[in-house]
Formats: structure tokens, sequence, C-alpha cells
């Protein structure tokens, strides 16, 4: 009997190899119904009422009608114009959604198949299912129904893979801002969308049914992440990771529950509502902001649990959120996991401090690009509220319908031009806006530029970091993420005394706001010196980063180490690799 299900186990998989999730095929196969013609005029490309364009770097689309006609908008408009660019985000996504080993994507394949899209399909709001038909119609693929389920992953493959980034947000009002007024900043952060991060879109949505709203986007996504509607509502998101029974699939992905949320929600109780009687799938930090009302509160959910953050009674006009909870109830269910939201929470409180009771859409600004220091004289060139994973950044002004958007340009895009829409135009004429304003690129000082090196070297390879990271270190001896990073280089290339030098710079002359670097640099020296063979040195290092105090939970990768290290001794290969030393 084991042997038979051996086998039929083996033709399921090898079946699965031949029943992959299609992508859409050429614009110019036929169409089953009749697509509304598409035209271009003063750098501006209609298709009926909608349109696309651009406001130099910045993408700019309208779309308006029914969820079909929307989706079929979509297409001709935002992916049909660029359309190998736009299969190569179609093929990114789909990669991220089904990364992995062989049997890996065998199993999300067929997952997906049997699991995910029945999942989906039986809890989403039926008009986003049309709307995704709509696209997939529009393509002129043979078989839509299948290409609606591609589509339908890429809407839902963060919460299928718990793909876990960055993101932080703010919400100031009443006496915190120079006019009483409410504005709402946003960072998007998440390294794994880096090549997305060119196709960024902001989308003016006029739907025939619920209420307008603006979104800045990517291409296929119905769902979305933030945005602001007509009545003033903005919707913010960041991750915050669950433990594992406290996350699903069994749900609406959270970008469709959002969308659904802003579509619909016409105050921030009517908002709270939507979202607590829809099923969802993983933990969140979401923002809701009200500019009729006054108010903003972050909704700590979980797939089975969600609880209501209110700004501080001492501070009570300014509210903030990154990636963990900050609530008892839900504190309870956190998984243990660094993302610096900590840190980034300190600097919050600190800007707060700085710009309360003249807080203006500038001042929203400066405080998205921080880099985690006032002081140029010393910066300690550490991620931040920007850092190295950002990719969007926005500010709406809910009062007067208004979006403040950074032009698109990779990790650094937060420093970009900031360029001013009113959606309130956008809605009221059906007609490309003109910019009513720009906030200049941030200047391009001997720190800012060093603090932009070494963001670009944390995601870049081991040779660039050195050509990066060198120079910077050299310039500013103190600060220490730079020293850190330049030291893990040099373990992972085999450069082992030069690794030790940096990192003993790092723990005993560098400043380290945030300890979380302290502790791995600590873990990272005792293994360094168990490989000389000098373990007395070794101990220290391990006793020193179980001694460290950290500001948040993180995950346990640092401590074991630590842990392993003063039990036994560690060594580490030329691949970087952690291994027990073998004892003479």
């Amino acid at each position: 009997m084991a042997g038979i299900k051996k086998t039929a186990l083996l033709i399921i998989i090898m079946l699965l190899l031949f029943l992959p999730l299609e992508t859409p095929a050429r614009q110019g196969q036929a169409s089953a119904k009749e697509e509304p013609v598409v035209w271009e005029k003063d750098g501006v490309l209609w298709a009926g009422k909608a349109w696309s364009t651009r406001i130099g770097d910045l993408r700019l689309a309208y779309f308006t009608g029914s969820p079909e006609e929307i989706g079929a908008q979509m297409f001709h408009l935002v992916i049909a114009p660029e359309f190998e660019k736009m299969m190569e985000s179609f093929a990114f996504i789909k990669q991220q959604g089904l990364s992995g080993g062989f049997l890996e994507r065998t199993f999300k394949n067929f997952y997906a198949k049997f699991k995910f899209i029945p999942t989906f399909k039986r809890h989403i709001p039926r008009e986003y299912i049309r709307e995704l038909k709509g696209f997939a119609r529009a393509t002129g693929d043979p078989r839509p129904g299948r290409l609606v389920n591609d589509l339908l992953m890429s809407n839902a493959w963060q919460d299928v893979s718990l793909v876990y980034g960055g993101c932080s947000f703010f919400a100031a009002w009443g006496e915190a801002t120079g006019n009483g007024g409410m504005l709402v900043g946003r960072n998007l952060d998440y390294a794994g969308l880096g090549q997305l991060a060119e196709f960024q879109s902001v989308n003016f949505y006029e739907p025939e049914t619920g209420y307008k709203f603006v979104t800045v986007n990517y291409p296929s996504m119905v769902g979305i992440m933030h945005g602001m509607n007509e009545k003033g509502i903005v919707i913010a998101k960041a991750y915050s990771t669950v433990v594992p029974e406290e996350a699903t699939v069994d749900g609406i992905p959270f970008t469709i529950m959002l969308r659904h949320a802003l579509q619909y929600g016409g105050s921030i109780n009517e908002v709270i509502d939507i979202i607590k009687n829809t099923p969802r799938t993983v933990g969140l930090n979401i923002l809701v902001a009200d500019a009729a009302r006054r108010e903003a509160v972050v909704l700590e959910v979980s797939a089975y649990r969600m609880t209501i953050r209110r700004a501080d009674r001492a501070d009570a006009n300014f509210i903030y959120g990154a990636n963990r909870f900050l609530t008892p109830y839900l504190e309870e269910y956190q998984k243990p996991g660094w993302l610096s939201s900590a840190f980034r929470e300190a600097r919050f409180e600190r800007l707060k401090q700085v710009f309360w009771g003249d807080l203006t859409v500038e001042d929203a600004v400066r405080i998205l690009r921080d880099k985690g220091s006032e002081n140029p004289d010393a910066p300690v060139l550490l991620p931040s509220i920007q850092n190295y994973a950002t990719i969007a950044s926005m500010v709406f002004d809910p009062d007067r319908l208004e979006i403040w958007v950074s032009a698109p340009g990779g990790f650094l895009t937060t420093d970009q031009i900031f360029t001013g829409i009113s959606a309130a135009e956008v809605w009221r004429t059906g007609q490309p806006p003109t910019p009513f304003g720009f906030i200049p690129a941030t200047e391009a000082t001997p720190e800012v530029q060093a603090w932009q090196q070494v963001m670009t070297a944390a995601e870049a390879s081991d040779q660039r970091k050195k050509e990066l990271l060198t120079p910077v270190v050299e310039r500013y001896p103190k600060a220490g993420y730079p020293l850190y990073l330049l030291g893990m280089t040099c373990l992972r290339t085999g450069e082992l005394q030069a690794a030790l030098d940096y990192l003993e710079q790092c723990v005993t002359r560098a400043e380290l706001p945030d300890p979380y670097y302290l502790l791995a640099a600590h873990a990272w020296l005792g293994v360094g010196y168990d490989t000389l063979g000098l373990r007395e040195q070794a101990l220290q290092h391990y006793e020193a980063g179980l001694a460290v105090e950290l500001l948040e939970d993180v995950d346990p990768v640092f401590p074991q180490i630590c842990r392993v290290g003063l039990r036994s001794p560690l060594s580490i290969n030329e691949k970087g690799q952690i291994k027990q030393a073998h004892r003479e």
C-alpha cells in the first residue's frame, strides 16, 4: 500500500509540472468582447473616459466605470504600452509567490490550484473577481479563466508566502499641525519589491459603486497597500509578524481587504467594521485616519484577533506605527523577529517633538526622509524611517484631498522630488491634473551622500559593498552600521582578520543607536575568534552579546550563536557558514 501511495504522489507531482500558472498573452490576440478604443493625444493615452499620463518620471492613471471596464482599462493604459517590461514584473511577482526549491514550488502550484485560489474566490467580493476578468479579457488570452487565477495569485502572493517587509506610517492633526488639519505620511519598505519600484503608478479610481479613491500601486494589483478616498479616509498598512496559529490563507488577501475598506468605508467606524468582519489572513498594523472626525487609529490585527490602538492622551493628535504590535493584547501573539521597529518608533517620538504645533507637508516629508540622526556633524548612517528597503513614499492631505508622491527610483526614492497632485481635481474633471507644487529632492550634502552610499551597499554585491563602504568608514569612523556591514562582508569573502578589525571598531569605538547590530557584531566576533583558536576573546564576545539590552524581541539566531558558543567553540568557513569546531 505504501508503494502505491508513493507512486500516486509522484504522478501528481509530475502532472503539476505541466500545469503552471499562466501569464498574459500578447495584446494582439483576439478579444472575446469589444474593447475600448485606445488613442493618444498630447502625451495622454486614452481608453474611453479613462487615461494614463506622466508628470516627469511619475506615472498617473484614471480608471472609471464597471469592474470589468476598470480591469480592461488597467491593461490597455498601464500594461500594454510597456508590455515587455510589464511581463517582467508579472514574472517577478509569480517567482516571489512560488519561491523555493523544486518540491516547494511544485507544492505551491498544487496548493494554488486546489486550495488558495478556490478559498480566495469564495471570500473575495465578486466585483474584484469581475475586475480581474475584465483585465484578462482585455489581454486577448484564449484561456482567460486561468489567467484570472494567475492574476489572483499575484494579488495574494504576500499572504501565501508570508513575506514581510518593513514600512512606517504616521498621522498628525489638530494641535500637532500648522493649520489644525490632518496629514498622513507613509513609507513602503520592502527590498524584495525593488524590481517593481520603477513601475509605481498613482491610480485614481471612480468606480460605479462605493467611493472614489486614489492609491500608489503596481501593475495588475486590484488590492491596495495604502490610499485615500473622497470622504477624507486614509488607510496604510505595515506587516506585523504573528505566531503561526494566528495566520491562515482561509480569508481575503489583505490588499483586497484594504481596497474594499477604502472603497466602501466613509468613516473611521465603517472602516473598522469592514476590517473586523472580513476573514483575514496575516498580521498587520493598519492606520485608519478620518479627516472629518479629526481622528486616527492603528488597527492591530491577526487572522483571528483585532484591537484598536489610539493616540496617547498626552499627545492625542499624533500616532505612528512600524512592524510590531504595541498593545498588550496583540503583543502576546507577536512572532519574534527584528525589523528595527523600536528604533523607528523612537525616531517618530523625537521628530514629533521637533515639529509639534507647526507640522506642514514639507515637515511630513522631512519625517519620511529621516536618517536616524539630527546632527549632520555626527551621522549614525543607520537605516531609519527611511532605509535601504524604502521603495515608495507619500503624504496624504485628506482635508484638501491632495497627495504628494515621491518620484519612483529604487531604494532612494524618498530623497527624490515629491509632486503634489489634487485628487479632488481629478475626480471633479475626469482629466489629467496639473501638479500644484513640488518639494525639492534632498540636498546632496556629504552626510546625505554617505548615508545613501551605505543604504545602497546594504543590498549590493560583496565587491560593491567594499567599494561603497570603505571610503565611508574612513570618513566617519564612529558610524557603527557601515563598520558592521563591512565586517560582515569580509567574513563572507574569507578576510577573517580584516572582518575582526572592522567589527572590533564597531563594538568599541562606534555609535550604534539600535543595539541589535551590537548583539550581531559580538556574535560574529565570537565566531571569528573561535575560528582563529582564540577562545578567551571569543568567550568575552559571546557573553557581551547576551548582555546587550535589546529594544525589541528578535529572532533567536544571534542569541543562539552566543549561547552555543559559550558551551563549545564555533568556526566559520569560507562560505560564511557557522559550524561547531572540532575539538582536539
